[in-house]
């Protein structure tokens, strides 16, 4: 089935009088370009409207989200927070570096900050200053010398010392996640992020994770051993595990979030801080049955969640991303959602394929206020979760970030279209139509894409396909 036969059949034909385009896309929102990068400024038009109520709840997440985030810079490397504390402090008052060296500081720094660490977050291909060692550490030195705060001449100079190879040196971990890895080396220890130490695939042969998804797995005197991500239990019964303080600040903001909340959004809140508390998969399982469920204003997505970085494709990545109702467009993905079953039955497969027994998905478009860990302003779509026993049995939540989607239209504008045709009338026919398409396009792909189907294997399909069930991470979805 094509996208055109859809919806030229008559049960939808009402989808093409919805507000698709919503407004006019605004002048463009690129705020700063570093070289091939560009960096985009998204809009929440829809939360000035919002009550009292709603907007305590949205703040309290967003700060939940920024507690979150040091979280992802240790995943992706080991010397992640340590460079980006320093980079920070170094660039917090730039006029403290040398003039000289400064316009390069604060431009590695910012897209440092941007990726998430020194890997470009699309490619995974790591990016060096372009600067030299020497000249950085000298800038390092003068603005501690002028206030920054860098701790005592000693420790800079260990700290300076001990990223001088993770900053500098093109060949030092040079992919995040290397599913090819060369020779004398595996997918495990040729990948630069952070969720092994010391371990190689073959140490994982009838090794049994107990928290597969939200651990990282070291070596300790020749045994694995799996170091949770929680904060624990108030009553000590269970432990705190990595990132105790920041997951129990996480905890903090939500529970804050819970009490402004109705009481549907609340018990989701309150389900993801006990998944925070435990790391156990049943209450991340629990929580995620409750988020399917809840359709408010003010919505979410928060945990360990794509596995992408992961060379093996198990393990999951800190991310938050707090958003509000795009009011103009929710009428699209209500519509499309609704319609699902209608879609499934016209797809070309066999019928033990088709979804058709499952209540229909959330569809929602939403205004990002804020997108940590990893969880990126590219991203324009998506749909969760990505556990196959939830989707097939309680259906699955289909989000399209309007916010981020109009940034990139405002930026880009109709060059899109000429760029691959030489008849001027394509820049119009996209002026005119362009954001309308991209809106549907996106919509029909997480609700009628992701959402659509079902496996025929009694267990989810990473655990016969393995590290080759996730290949790389997609910027778009």
């Amino acid at each position: 089935m094509t996208i055109r036969r859809a919806l030229a059949l008559i049960p939808l034909a009402s989808l093409l009088t919805l507000p698709l385009s919503a407004q006019a896309p605004s002048p463009s929102l690129l705020v700063e370009r570093i070289g091939g990068r560009g960096y985009l400024q998204v809009q929440a038009p829809s939360y000035s409207g919002l009550p009292l109520s709603q907007k305590l709840v949205a703040y309290h997440l967003y700060r939940a989200a920024v507690q979150l985030d040091p979280i992802f810079y240790d995943q992706m490397s080991s010397y992640g927070l340590t460079a980006k504390r320093l980079l920070g402090a170094m660039v917090e008052r730039p006029e403290r570096l040398p003039e000289a060296s400064r316009k390069a500081i604060v431009e590695y720094a910012t897209l440092f900050l941007g990726n998430g660490g020194n890997h470009n977050e699309t490619t995974g291909e790591k990016f060096v200053p372009t600067i030299s060692f020497e000249d950085f550490s000298q800038a390092a030195r003068q603005a501690r010398s002028k206030g920054a705060r860098l701790g005592t001449q000693g420790q800079l100079a260990q700290t300076l010392k001990s990223l001088q190879a993770p900053l500098f040196d093109a060949n030092f971990q040079p992919q995040i996640t290397t599913k090819n890895p060369p020779p004398g080396e595996d997918i495990l220890t040729a990948s630069g992020n952070n969720y092994y130490q010391g371990v190689r695939l073959d140490d994982l042969k009838g090794f049994q994770e107990r928290y597969p998804l939200d651990s990282r797995l070291v070596k300790q005197d020749g045994r694995l051993v799996e170091e949770v991500y929680r904060a624990g239990t108030p009553d000590g019964k269970i432990p705190p595990g990595l990132y105790a303080r920041e997951l129990r600040a996480v905890n903090r903001e939500l529970e804050e979030a819970a009490r402004y909340a109705d009481p549907g959004l609340a018990k989701v809140l309150r389900a993801l801080v006990r998944f925070y508390q435990t790391g156990d998969l049943k209450d991340w399982h629990d929580y995620n049955v409750l988020w399917i469920q809840n359709d408010e204003a003010v919505d979410f997505a928060s945990g360990f969640i794509e596995v992408y970085r992961d060379a093996r494709g198990i393990k999951g990545s800190s991310q938050m991303v707090v958003a509000v109702v795009d009011q103009e467009l929710e009428p699209l993905m209500r519509k499309l959602a609704e319609n699902a079953v209608y879609f499934e039955r016209k797809a070309p497969w066999e019928e033990r394929f088709k979804k058709l027994d499952v209540k229909p998905p959330v569809g929602k478009a939403i205004e990002t206020l804020i997108a940590s860990g990893d969880f990126h302003v590219n991203t324009i779509g998506d749909n969760l979760p990505n556990e196959q026993d939830i989707r097939e049995k309680y259906g699955t939540k289909s989000i399209m970030l309007t916010s981020s989607i109009n940034a990139v239209n405002a930026t880009r504008g109709a060059k899109v279209a000429v760029e691959f045709s030489d008849d001027p009338a394509e820049g119009d026919l996209y002026a005119k139509h362009g954001l309308m398409a991209d809106n549907l396009h996106t919509a029909l792909h997480e609700i009628i894409g992701h959402g659509s189907g079902k496996v025929a294997v009694p267990k989810d399909p990473s655990t016969y396909l393995r590290e080759y069930y996730s290949t790389s991470w997609p910027s778009w979805a």
